[in-house]
């Protein structure tokens, strides 16, 4: 059976990894982001540019066809194409952006989430190991307590250092002026 100080280390430990992780994820997401905000800025150049040469076409196909007589109602087809495929281009890649960008931010989120959820395990952990403490030590004070708590954790990394002895080992506890470390 695992004890208390071993299970919050081992959520420490967990929870110092993910926290690593999510740094590293999101640095990777904000290169996918950067790159995407690339991609679609070229691609909201490309369609913005269709549009425009839409606008044109539609303006000038309009003025031919009142100077022709209706002649060239053709070519008012052509402008308003190109002007459909310029808007086309825009939207899809807004949505296109705001999609994958959301989906970016929700893992983003997810991960955050599991490492706030492994922090309130620590800290009750934390404190279940406090009450240990203090049932072992009834007259201990506050500072008393925390020193003797901390001694554990670290007694708990030596022990899993496979260190034959430990900072606990080491330590001789005074009510008075707290733990004394031989030199």
């Amino acid at each position: 059976m695992m004890g208390t100080v071993d299970e919050l280390l081992d959520l420490m430990f967990k929870w110092m990894d993910q926290k690593e992780g999510c740094a590293m994820h999101l640095r990777k997401l904000a290169r996918e982001l950067e790159d995407l905000r690339e991609k679609c800025n070229s691609n909201q150049f490309i369609g913005n540019s269709v549009q425009v040469a839409g606008a044109a076409s539609l303006v000038g196909a309009g003025v031919v066809t009142l100077l022709t007589g209706g002649l060239a109602v053709a070519f008012l087809a052509f402008g308003a194409t190109y002007m459909g495929v310029g808007v086309t281009i825009s939207v899809v890649t807004h949505l296109t952006e705001h999609l994958l960008s959301s989906m970016t931010m929700e893992k983003a989120q997810r991960i955050e989430s599991e490492s706030n959820k492994i922090a309130e395990r620590i800290k009750r952990l934390f404190e279940q190991l406090r009450k240990e403490c203090k049932a072992k030590s009834v007259n201990a004070d506050k500072d008393e307590l925390d020193q003797r708590v901390m001694a554990k954790v670290l007694g708990a990394i030596g022990r899993r250092n496979g260190q034959k002895w430990t900072v606990c080992d080491s330590i001789k506890w005074s009510s008075s002026s707290g733990p004394q470390f031989p030199l």
